[in-house]
């Protein structure tokens, strides 16, 4: 090791901690400057060899001791484990997948074997976590994605990972195929053998039970037993909670399931005060898998898990094995609680950073909590959660990881203005493109250079300098020569082979060079933006795209448009990207996401480069949600083409309040690039208190400055400054016509019914027709953002220059559920059927506290929206008689009283108890039976039945 380090050296002081080493390719990454990462061209053979670990290897969890079931699981998994086999296991959240995935991995019949935990990774940081299990290595080495697949086909072992990704779980198959492979997935594998688990056995079920509650089960207390573990799911994650609740608890079984099976604790069920702290804080941060300290310090409680024990019984929790916890399904959180696991996960990012060096549970919980304030824009808090994340990502070697946290950094960085924060996250996406043979580079190394020289980062800049040194020349381009002969017989024959290589090595680099820097080479240095999602017409999110040019000479470019399915939900809010981009240096251009539609929406931001005729792209995506507060219709408005300077018809914005309350609206303005082309005319928003009782509008009028592309969009303010709601609007201006117009030649209008509304734009005008008015409506077969209808229709032949109208589809209409509780089975129907809904499946469920035959609830509950043709399930009341508590009653009062309630006496045990009185009754006093029910009893022999 310390012949290595003697090797390596960097030209540039490091100030910082480091935190190490780690061999890429022939690079030698140093890990940890303050001013980022450092990358140095290794001496040939400095970087040693890795070699594999002799067997057995055993990385292996604590066994589950002890074990209760899953026999013939647990046989068959291990046969197909040692047949070097793939099996992939199924199931619920808590039905014991982990405990049977731990019983098999710890088995002594497996020789070498790797157990992984939660591998929600990609496939190449997925082969590195393995690499490191089963090689060794004197310098920390990242294996090329060639060099893993080399390595890995060496290893001979069996690989136990609980909760992989379906597709990261198919390729480590293929990546190490003389390994036998038990995986937990949430899904089936394709060409993989599966195994679903479910719960226990009812006599397994209550034997865990038994264990876990710490003590032999009575008789009498067989049968609470069991109903508490149906009530579990006979689920082993749950029984154990089940029973530790019961352990902890004054209540007697009985009592104790009565409890719970009348409370019915689900996912639906509101928690008592004690216990909301503790799920809100688990609904805080979807995905987060939070630990129990977090849990104790953020609600004060020092009995975390006993109080969460009764909702991993209900299903509604999920434990792990290391004393972390997650929310199974979604819940609404308060907006306190996810600001004060923010405000935690913060507090350890910068107590701990520089103390944590691997990933761990830990690290998995802030990249959780980095990717909700990403979404959320909570930009400082990106800087300061990815500052731990950066370094322990790349020194892992688990870079994909390490990418995904990288952008985020850079646009968190731009968002609030730290330069020296972009330009270090410019630099660590340039480093890691460099390890990794990248194109991009010497682009992202450049722009985080020209950055740190503009704020007078000395030393940030010479580090970036020297990783820009590192960058490799450009390979010679093949000319059709053959290479010389690498080999000789005779030394003068080696000589002349050596001086014609040395001839040929400097003709390729001159012409290499020449090629590669006599053209400009123009990118964008973030290839994709992500945007937060958003809700429908509310103020887009914006980020900055950075174009750049890495090559020799001025590049003649257009401004920035937005192309591609969803363009129209990408608005070029501002731009310095104009018409020459110099050598080295870069431009921005600001781009607005504002959804037009739920759901994922995609789009490209390109410039058109004049040299070589190439296209530079970066790729957009977002994803727009249910519209909250206010609604604006349309969300955008397609102005036709119009002549500079003059008027085009006006076109109407809606503006409604979706909920109950008020919004007091200030003035609407107009804002952006080319506001002064759009006038707004009939306001009857503006200082209005707008309710859902009805709605305001504002007609918005055309009057193009210039010549081309108009962008603008409205903005309604609220009375306390923010804004509401938005509205995009997109024009086009074109020259006035100076002489009369001849005839105008005659074309076809094309089938546009059917494309997405973008197509329909392009087709229009490559037939020379103009877009005119575009309007949305429902329709139950078309998707959403598609064409139904065009006027005139295709087909119809017209002059050269005619406005085509399009109505795009909105989607299948929708209704609202009615409310139809209390209402006989027949009633209901009749109301759900008048409604675009139609009645789905109805199921029962007993009751004493309603009439017989009645609606219970629907699903979905009344007032919900559904589309048309979508299902409303029935819940109809049954009669139900609960049976009544006999407990001390002698035979004949507790026949007496059960069959006064309408249910029938069962077994009585013992046959003839003429002098006993009642212990037990099954089913248990108060629980609600079908009427008619058998009710069995159990006596015993204590006393004579008093005289008289």
């Amino acid at each position: 090791m310390g012949s290595v380090e003697a090797d390596v050296h960097a030209e540039v002081s490091v100030e910082g901690d480091v935190l190490g080493q780690l061999a890429i390719g022939n690079n030698i990454l140093q890990i940890g400057s303050l001013h980022g990462d450092l990358v140095t061209v290794a001496q040939p053979g400095s970087i040693p060899n890795p070699v594999l670990r002799p067997p057995p290897v055993k990385v292996v969890p604590r066994r589950p001791d002890p074990f209760f079931g899953r026999r013939a699981e647990s046989a068959l998994l291990l046969t197909e484990a040692r047949a070097g086999h793939a099996v992939a296991v199924e199931g619920s959240p808590g039905v014991g997948r982990s405990t049977l995935l731990r019983r098999v991995a710890t088995d002594d019949a497996l020789q070498s074997v790797a157990f992984l935990s939660e591998m929600r990774l990609s496939l190449d940081d997925a082969a590195q976590v393995l690499f490191d299990h089963f090689y060794h290595c004197d310098l920390p080495l990242r294996p090329t994605p060639a060099q893993a697949r080399l390595l890995l086909q060496q290893v001979r072992a069996t690989i136990v990972v609980d909760d992989i990704a379906t597709d990261t779980a198919r390729g480590l198959i293929d990546l190490a195929p003389n390994c036998g492979f038990v995986l937990a997935t949430s899904s089936p594998v394709a060409g993989v053998r599966s195994l679903t688990v479910g719960g226990l056995a009812a006599d397994e079920a209550r034997a865990l039970f038994e264990h876990s509650l710490g003590r032999a089960l009575r008789p009498d207390e067989q049968s609470d037993a069991d109903r508490l573990c149906m009530f579990a799911g006979n689920s082993p994650s749950r029984i154990v909670a089940t029973a530790a609740m019961a352990r902890a608890s004054d209540q007697s079984l009985g009592e104790l399931a009565e409890e719970v099976w009348a409370s019915g604790a689900s996912p639906d069920l509101q928690p008592t005060d004690a216990d909301a702290r503790l799920i809100d804080l688990l609904a805080a941060i979807p995905g987060l898998i939070m630990p129990e300290s977090w849990l104790a310090e953020l609600s004060h409680a020092p009995d975390v898990a006993l109080r969460l024990r009764r909702w991993v019984t209900s299903g509604l929790v999920r434990e792990f094995p290391d004393a972390r916890y997650q929310l199974v399904g979604s819940r609404t959180a308060p907006a306190d609680a996810r600001e004060a696991v923010i405000s935690h996960a913060v507090d350890i990012a910068r107590t701990q950073r520089g103390h944590i060096r691997r990933p761990c549970p830990m690290t998995d919980a802030l990249q959780a909590v980095l990717a909700d304030c990403t979404h959320h824009a909570d930009w400082q808090a990106v800087l300061d959660i990815g500052a731990v994340l950066d370094p322990v990502y790349a020194q892992s070697g688990r870079w994909d990881a390490w990418r995904d946290v990288l952008p985020p950094m850079l646009n968190a960085a731009r968002a609030v203005g730290n330069r020296a924060a972009e330009a270090r996250a410019l630099h660590q996406l340039g480093t890691r493109e460099l390890c990794l043979l990248g194109t991009a580079a010497a682009g992202l190394l450049a722009v985080a250079l020209r950055i740190r020289e503009m704020i007078g980062d000395t030393a940030g800049a010479a580090a970036t300098r020297h990783n820009i040194s590192q960058i490799p020349p450009a390979p010679a381009p093949d000319v059709g020569h053959e290479p010389p002969p690498q080999t000789h017989s005779r030394p003068r024959l080696k000589a002349a082979a050596a001086a014609a290589t040395a001839l040929w090595t400097t003709v390729t680099i001159f012409v290499a060079i020449y090629l590669t820097y006599s053209t400009p080479s123009v990118s964008f240095a973030t290839a994709r933006l992500v945007f937060p999602d958003q809700p429908i017409s509310a103020p887009g999110a914006t980020q900055v795209a950075t174009l750049v040019n890495n090559g020799q000479e001025t590049a003649h470019i257009t401004m920035p448009r937005t192309v591609g399915t969803n363009a129209a939900d990408f608005e070029v809010t501002a731009t310095t990207c104009t018409a020459e981009l110099p050598v080295c240096q870069s431009c921005d251009t600001t781009v607005a996401f504002i959804p037009t539609a739920e759901g994922t929406r995609t789009a490209s931001l390109a410039v058109d480069v004049a040299e070589g005729g190439v296209v530079a792209s970066a790729s957009l995506a977002g994803t727009g949600s249910a519209p909250t507060g206010l609604i604006v219709n349309p969300p955008t408005l397609y102005f036709p083409e119009q002549a500079i300077g003059t008027a085009g018809q006006s076109q109407t914005i809606t503006v409604t309040r979706r909920d109950p309350g008020t919004t007091m609206l200030g003035q609407a303005i107009v804002d952006g690039g080319a506001a002064t082309a759009f006038g707004l005319v009939n306001d009857t928003c503006s200082g209005q208190v707008l309710t859902n009782a009805g709605p305001c509008t504002v007609d918005v009028q055309f009057v193009p400055k210039g010549p081309g592309p108009q962008v603008a969009h409205v903005q309604f303010v609220a009375d306390n400054g923010s804004v509401a709601a938005g509205v995009s609007l997109q024009g086009v201006g074109v020259p006035r016509p100076v002489t009369q117009p001849g005839p105008r030649s005659q074309v076809i209008v094309p089938q546009v019914v059917g494309k997405p509304i973008g197509t329909a734009r392009v087709m229009l005008a490559a037939a020379g027709l103009r877009v005119g008015a575009v309007s949305d409506a429902p329709d139950d077969s078309t998707p959403a953002g598609q064409v139904v209808r065009s006027g005139p229709a295709p087909g119809a032949q017209v002059e050269s220059g005619t406005a085509v109208d399009l109505v795009t589809s909105s989607g299948p209409p929708t209704c609202v559920v009615p409310d139809v509780a209390g209402q006989d089975l027949e009633s209901a129907k009749s109301a759900i059927a008048a409604t675009c809904a139609v009645v789905g499946a109805v199921t029962t469920k007993l009751t004493s506290e309603s009439p017989a035959n009645v609606v219970i609830r629907t699903v979905p509950p009344a007032g919900a929206e559904v589309t048309k043709g979508g299902a409303v399930r029935l819940v109809i009341s049954k009669e139900g008689k609960r049976v009544p508590n006999v407990v001390g009653s002698y035979r004949g009062a507790a026949e007496d009283a059960i069959q006064g309630a309408g249910l029938s006496v069962g077994t009585i045990t013992p046959a003839d108890p003429s002098k006993a009185h009642v212990i037990a009754s099954s089913p248990a006093a108060g629980t609600l039976v079908e009427p008619g029910s058998n009710v069995n009893l159990t006596f015993e022999d204590l006393a004579p039945e008093p005289e008289g």
